[in-house]
C-alpha cells in the first residue's frame, strides 16, 4: 500500500540551453526504500527471495528503489550473494566478519549484480531530498547546522540548571546541619 500511495513532487535544479540554472520538478515515486522481513517465505529468507524482490517488487510494482534486508546478523543463511542476485541491494548488518560479503569483481555475475545495486542506491540518494539544492558547482560547506546549534544551547542550559539545584539542594541540606551542631 506504501508503495502504490502516489508520486510526489521532486525540485531540483536543471540545466537550461543558455548554459545557467532554472528550478524545475518532477514526479517520483513516494517511495523510494523498503526492507525486507526477517522471516523466510517457505525454505527462502525473504531478502533473498528472487519470486518476491524481483519479481513482485522491482517487475510487477515497478519499484525502482533501494532494497535493504533486516537485520542479518544472526545467521549465516542470510547470503549476500543470494541477497543481491533476487534484486536486493544492501544488508543491514553491523558484526565484523559473519554476515559481511567479499565482492569478487572478477566474477561476471557478482559485478553484474552488484552495479545494479549500486545503482539503485545512488537512484535512490539523487532522489532524495538529501539533494535538495545542489547542483553542477555546488559547493558543500561542513559546519553545524542551526537545529545542532539549539540542541547544543538547550544541553547547555540544562547542564547549568542541573548543577545550580545540585548546589541549592547542598546548601540547603548543608544549612540544616550546622544548625543541628549549634543546638
Amino acid at each position: 500500500m506504501s508503495l502504490k500511495v502516489g508520486n510526489v513532487n521532486l525540485n531540483y535544479v536543471e540545466k537550461n540551453e543558455e548554459g545557467g540554472y532554472e528550478n524545475t520538478s518532477r514526479e517520483i515515486p513516494a517511495g523510494q526504500g523498503v526492507m525486507t522481513a526477517f522471516n523466510r517465505i517457505g525454505y527462502t529468507w525473504t531478502g533473498g527471495s528472487y519470486p518476491l524482490i524481483t519479481g513482485v517488487l522491482r517487475n510487477e510494482w515497478g519499484f525502482n528503489g533501494f532494497v535493504i534486508t533486516d537485520n542479518a546478523n544472526t545467521g549465516e543463511f542470510m547470503d549476500a550473494y543470494q541477497m543481491i542476485e533476487a534484486g536486493a541491494d544492501g544488508k543491514l548488518t553491523s558484526i565484523p566478519d559473519g554476515a559481511r560479503y567479499t565482492f569478487d569483481e572478477s566474477n561476471v555475475a557478482e559485478y553484474h549484480y552488484g552495479r545494479e545495486a549500486m545503482h539503485r542506491m545512488l537512484y535512490t540518494i539523487a532522489n532524495s531530498n538529501v539533494m535538495n539544492g545542489a547542483m553542477p558547482g555546488s559547493d558543500f560547506k561542513q559546519g553545524m547546522q542551526k537545529v545542532q546549534t539549539i540542541q547544543i544551547a538547550i544541553n547547555v542550559i540544562c547542564g547549568g540548571l542541573i548543577l545550580l539545584m545540585i548546589y541549592l539542594t547542598y546548601r540547603r541540606f548543608r544549612k540544616k546541619e550546622t544548625i543541628v551542631a549549634e543546638k
